[in-house]
């Protein structure tokens, strides 16, 4: 009689029977993520596509949002990604938050909110002294550049004054800053002053017809103009040709007001030449919008140590070390 082989004593028994790998099983909210956060890193590469995106990704996060952490993290953590690194989306995001915005409010007004944090957030880095700047970091203030303008894209979600405020604040800031040495250059005044008037155009992208946001920041433009004393600086060693030059050179900060003004007249004629229409595609807003808090800015003695911005704190904050041609 032949006795059935026992496997546990053997040893060298292996089983060959096939195995069958064992199928993961994604939680749905993760697998949506990985199908819709792609599609919002690459909104308006497509011209032929970008009306969709806009009507599919709005319904999608206006029936999401809300539910799930993981959902409402994956969405914000991706549209900031997208604001500060690629910048030239930010017409497209700012677009598909409003459309969000009108569907379900209270994704709109967490969107609005997070930016605000982020904004606040990098206002603090500002006079860091442990901040480390890593290779790809452009810096705190070139953040708060890109934030003010997605925000100021945003502009008809919210009151007029919210984002005025802030425009003057900055203002100000940077105003004080440039007094603190009547006779030379500063380079971080400068810098604020220029990056917060060149953002001023894009209050207008969405919001070309409101006469009280016009009349607002043509008194800003006024304070400033008043206010602000612009200093010429002429450093040889910055000039690309020795004799006479095929172009004239000129400092940014002395161009960029009366450009921004010029942008601003006869009925934003240049920013509709700039600037592509979508507005058929922008779903009403309340314009009611408020901040939860007012902007906290550094103040100038906490400034004063970095005013020459040569930190290394980034690679464009750290550009404006010198001239700005």
């Amino acid at each position: 009689m032949i006795l059935p082989l026992d496997f546990d004593e053997d040893e060298n028994y292996r089983d060959f029977r096939p195995r069958m790998p064992k199928r993961q099983r994604i939680p749905p909210v993760v697998q949506l993520c990985k199908e819709m956060m792609p599609d919002i890193r690459t909104i308006g590469e497509s011209v032929k596509a970008f009306e969709d995106d806009i009507k599919f990704l709005s319904e999608a996060i206006m029936n999401e949002y809300g539910h799930e952490d993981y959902f409402n993290n994956a969405l914000l953590s991706t549209l900031n990604a997208v604001v500060v690194e690629q910048p030239q989306k930010q017409a497209a995001i700012a677009l598909l938050t409003m459309v969000v915005n009108s569907k379900n409010n209270v994704a709109g007004k967490s969107i609005i909110n997070y930016f605000f944090e982020e904004l606040q957030k990098w206002c603090k880095q500002t006079y860091n002294d442990e901040f480390k700047s890593t290779s790809n970091e452009t810096g705190p203030w070139n953040k708060i550049k890109l934030i003010l303008r997605f925000l100021s894209i945003l502009s008809p979600m919210f009151l007029v004054d919210e984002l005025i405020n802030i425009y003057k604040s900055l203002f100000e800031l940077s105003i004080e800053l440039n007094n603190l040495d009547p006779g030379n250059r500063v380079p971080l005044s400068e810098a604020i002053y220029t990056n917060t008037l060149l953002n001023i155009p894009y209050l207008f992208f969405f919001n070309r017809n409101n006469d009280g946001l016009r009349t607002k920041v043509e008194e800003l433009l006024a304070y400033v103009e008043q206010n602000y004393l612009v200093k010429t600086t002429d450093i040889n060693l910055l000039r690309e040709y020795n004799g006479e030059p095929p172009y004239e050179m000129v400092e940014l900060v002395r161009v960029v007001l009366p450009n921004v003004k010029k942008a601003l007249i006869n009925n934003l004629e240049q920013l509709n030449e700039l600037f592509p229409d979508w507005n058929h595609l922008l779903t009403p807003q309340t314009g009611d919008e408020g901040f939860n808090d007012a902007l906290t800015l550094p103040s100038v003695d906490d400034l004063k140590s970095f005013v020459r911005l040569n930190k290394n704190f980034g690679s464009v904050d750290s550009m404006w070390k010198t001239p700005r041609y």
